[in-house]
């Protein structure tokens, strides 16, 4: 028997005492609690988004279209009309007054004249 407690006594001082295992078993059902509701709502987010998505194209493919030949046309370029327009001006009003000052007195009544980009409706019509 004495060589049991001397076999034991030699076997704790080489290894000494046993560490703590430091795990507290509140703190890990509290973690795992919050990584399930972290998963759940990613989960949930995830088929929100993907329904959105879904409702989406379901709009875009279902949605009437115009037939053939119907909606916005292109305007005609001013090559093909004979109207010579230039991006770069700013459209400008200019209203006469009276008339031209000269020698003689003009029988034309003041008129408006607007310069500028002709509109879209009107660019071939005003030749």
């Amino acid at each position: 028997m004495n060589e049991n407690i001397e076999a034991r006594q030699l076997l704790e001082r080489a290894l000494g005492t046993e560490p703590e295992l430091g795990l507290d078993a509140g703190k890990v059902l509290a973690l795992a609690r919050r990584e399930a509701v972290y998963r759940r709502s990613t989960m949930l987010g995830g088929a929100a988004v993907g329904v959105a998505a879904v409702a989406v194209a379901a709009v875009f493919i279902t949605a009437p279209r115009p037939p053939a030949g119907f909606g916005p046309a292109t305007p005609p370029s001013p090559a093909n009309c004979g109207a010579s327009v230039s991006p770069s001006e700013p459209p400008s009003t200019t209203l006469s007054s009276r008339p031209p000052t000269t020698s003689h007195r003009s029988p034309t009544p003041p008129t408006a004249a607007v310069s500028g980009p002709p509109s879209v409706a009107g660019m071939c019509l005003a030749k």
